[in-house]
């Protein structure tokens, strides 16, 4: 048994100076992703049928990735694994549209990691992880801590599937672990 999950790489292109030490302070300071498929389980074997969905919806696309800009923080400090603060984007209906194709098209993997991950499918908001499992007290620290310039621009131009043994980010950034799609 596997691990899968997509996600949309991110290259911020403008990042206020602040973030990359609260990323540390707050987080590990993992590459920037927004998620698109939640994590599953799934057999070995039906690798290539996924691969092959996956290659498909992207190939469907009109052009590359496109730019967005983080605008809005969001956060929520009662999650079942600690505090969590977000920066979403708010106008990407591109991104949007390229989630629902996604998870459409990977409907039948539904043996989820974390319970409850299908909602996040379902309501799904673009978003960059800025800090995760905070205590009440780090969350409320970390959120004074957010500048009144946090936003941020990026773009994506590549789409990753991990396949990974275990549900951490150092197999989860290998990039033996990858497949890459360029958009």
């Amino acid at each position: 048994m596997k691990i899968f999950a997509v996600y949309a790489k991110v290259e911020l292109s403008v990042a206020s100076a602040w973030l990359a030490g609260f990323r540390r302070k707050y987080d590990e300071p993992y590459d920037y992703h927004i998620t698109l498929k939640q994590p599953c389980y799934v057999d070995e074997n039906s690798l290539a049928e996924i691969k092959d969905k996956l290659a498909s919806v992207l190939r469907e696309l009109n052009g590359g990735g496109s730019e967005l800009q983080f605008n809005q923080v969001a956060g929520n400090p009662d999650l079942p694994t600690g505090g969590c603060i977000m920066i979403n984007a708010k106008d990407a209906p591109w991104l949007k549209d390229l989630q629902k194709r996604i998870t459409a098209a990977l409907a039948n993997y539904k043996d989820y990691v974390k319970a409850g991950s299908d909602k996040w499918e379902r309501e799904f908001q673009p978003h960059i992880t800025i800090a995760r499992h905070l205590s009440p007290q780090q969350y409320a620290a970390a959120m004074t801590e957010i500048p009144e310039n946090y936003q941020c621009k990026g773009a994506v131009r590549e789409v990753a599937l991990a396949v990974v043994n275990n549900f951490n980010v150092s197999e989860a950034t290998d990039p033996k672990n990858l497949t890459i799609y360029k958009l």
